[in-house]
């Protein structure tokens, strides 16, 4: 083998050392924990909805999505979100709506992120209309909440687990991700994944 590539191959091992030195060193100053090298800024927002409302609109685009009952009667939306990546809540002529509004700029789209977004939905027991939750890549997780009239979830990426009951029909379909049905009535069900279990 020739010395200069000899000298080349000795230079690319010693910069891969002191690489992965410098790498443990950081992660151990972290105790380990990868979300600590996350640049973008989390905030926990919370919302309180006075108004009544009947149907129920989620839209978002990577934040895991929870339902549950609230246990003091009163609805309200937790987000963990990023600072410049927030949700709108707002009731509206009667409807509740969640929708992610996304104001980064195209730099900003760029960055290391362990993070994940959250949305937690409480809401009371009673009966609703529709609920539309519609998701680019997060999981929606949805037990023992309040009845509603139909439910339909559309999501690209990301796991659907379900224990309701609603009085009309329950729809979700998702292109890549599992679907769990748990203690589920409905009138009529559909549910289908192009990849995924069922």
């Amino acid at each position: 083998m020739a010395k200069r590539t000899m000298v080349w191959l000795l230079a690319a091992a010693s910069l891969i050392l002191v690489g992965g030195i410098l790498f443990a060193g950081v992660m151990m100053t972290l105790n380990w924990d990868f979300s600590e090298l996350t640049t973008s800024e989390f905030v926990t927002n919370e919302y309180v909805i006075d108004e009544s409302y009947t149907h129920v609109y989620i839209s978002t685009d990577i934040a895991d999505i929870k339902i549950k009952p609230a246990l003091d009667g009163i609805t309200r939306v937790i987000c963990y979100e990023q600072e410049n990546q927030m949700h709108t809540v707002k009731e509206y002529l009667g409807d509740l709506y969640i929708q992610v509004n996304d104001e980064r700029a195209w730099h900003e789209h760029i960055a290391i992120n362990f993070k994940k977004p959250k949305i937690e939905l409480y809401i009371p027991q009673g009966e609703y209309g529709d609920l539309f939750i519609r998701s680019d890549t997060g999981d929606i997780k949805i037990h023992d909440v309040s009845t509603f009239e139909r439910i339909s979830i559309e999501a690209m990426t990301g796991d659907v687990d379900l224990g309701v009951h609603v009085k009309d029909n329950i729809t979700a379909t998702v292109r890549t991700g599992d679907v769990q049905l748990r203690d589920v009535s409905a009138n009529t069900l559909y549910a289908s994944t192009s990849t995924g279990d069922l």
